[in-house]
């Protein structure tokens, strides 16, 4: 790569693969999947309301239990799918990065590969892990405790530089 690439290894574990999932179901618009069916479901209750009773009441009932219900089921899945993360080959082993302007390199136990910037969505962070997504909604979950916080931010300035405007990225605080 060039004088401007960042290398580093990373090894995750469970939690990561929890936090990662999570923050990707967020970034990625699950929520509105439960808003979206709880106003279906409101919508569905107010025509279907009977004569003695409120409609409004009624809507807002069945908008609050299909959003609850909507939550609970999409935590659950949640869970399931970082867990079956963690169970692919070389999911917890370590993980050897090479990021630059113009792509990003990956080789681990199980293979190795280079892929231009124009192949990804965006990129967002917690306060555990930062998270790269492809378009094809496969990502990369790079562990913080992992970094210090000059590759973080080097990091960051790199992934806002090539992915313009598709980040959710946070600034380190002094």
């Amino acid at each position: 790569m060039n004088e401007t690439s960042i290398s580093f290894e990373v090894t995750r574990n469970a939690a990561d693969f929890r936090s990662a999932v999570w923050l990707n179901y967020w970034h990625g618009g699950g929520w509105s999947w439960m808003i979206a069916m709880g106003a279906l479901g409101a919508a569905a209750s107010y025509f279907l309301a009977r004569p003695w009773q409120d409609p409004l009441i009624e809507a807002a009932i069945t908008g609050a239990i299909v959003v609850g219900l909507m939550f609970v089921l999409n935590v659950i899945a949640i869970f399931f799918a970082a867990a079956s993360g963690t169970k692919l080959p070389g999911a917890l082993g370590p993980i050897f990065y090479t990021i630059s302007d113009e792509a990003l390199e990956v080789k681990s136990s199980v293979g190795s590969g280079t892929n231009q910037w124009i192949n990804w969505r965006g990129a967002f962070e917690n306060d555990r892990v930062m998270v790269i997504r492809h378009r094809a909604n496969l990502m990369h979950i790079l562990p913080k405790r992992q970094l210090s916080p000059e590759q973080q931010d080097r990091i960051r300035a790199l992934l806002r530089r090539v992915l313009a405007g598709r980040v959710a990225l946070k600034d380190r605080r002094a």
